[in-house]
């Protein structure tokens, strides 16, 4: 008996399919992972003003 070891196309379909899944499991998990300073940095960098501080400058 001889077995055939080429990938048939729906075969191949189901890999890609599988392996970008895996990826993008772990990019979600990587997300979920990170601390929150990280991503809330942004808001950081530009401090609200508070209540009455440009006028009490005498």
């Amino acid at each position: 008996m001889r077995t055939h070891a080429t990938i048939s196309g729906s075969e191949l379909l189901l890999g890609v399919i599988a392996i970008r899944l895996a990826v993008l499991v772990l990019v979600g998990w990587g997300l979920t992972l990170l601390p929150r300073q990280a991503r809330d940095g942004e808001a950081a960098c530009f401090p609200r003003p508070q209540p009455g501080s440009t006028l009490s400058h005498r």
